[in-house]
């Protein structure tokens, strides 16, 4: 499976996934089901992203209409990594189920969260 590029976007099942990228930042976009079939896309794509240097990566959850536990495992792996390599790693306008979730398993503590929560 090919990595979304700049500007591009990938499909998977009930999901999509897009990249925006500049020098230093990406901006990463999950839009509908946050699930297993999404969380692989997302896994190479920030493994990806930070290989290549040091880079803030922001993910926008906003359109994401549900989330499991593959998925924040991902995103835990993504801080991890962000750290490694010396980026930083934030969670952008999470939906409500998403900041749902997060509080439930007190996730919300562990991530650096901005932006607006959205309906």
């Amino acid at each position: 499976m090919e990595l979304p590029l700049d500007g591009e976007s990938e499909t998977v099942e009930a999901g999509s996934l897009s990249v925006a990228s500049s020098s230093g930042h990406a901006r990463v976009s999950l839009r509908g089901e946050f699930d297993l079939s999404l969380a692989v896309v997302l896994r190479t794509t920030l493994r990806d992203l930070l290989v290549e240097g040091p880079i803030d990566v922001d993910v926008n959850l906003a359109e994401v209409t549900f989330i499991d536990s593959s998925a924040l495992g991902v995103l835990l792996g993504g801080q991890r990594q962000a750290r490694v390599f010396r980026g930083a790693f934030r969670l952008e306008s999470p939906s409500a189920p998403v900041k749902r979730l997060l509080a439930l398993t007190a996730l919300d503590r562990v991530f650096e969260i901005c932006g607006e929560e959205v309906s």
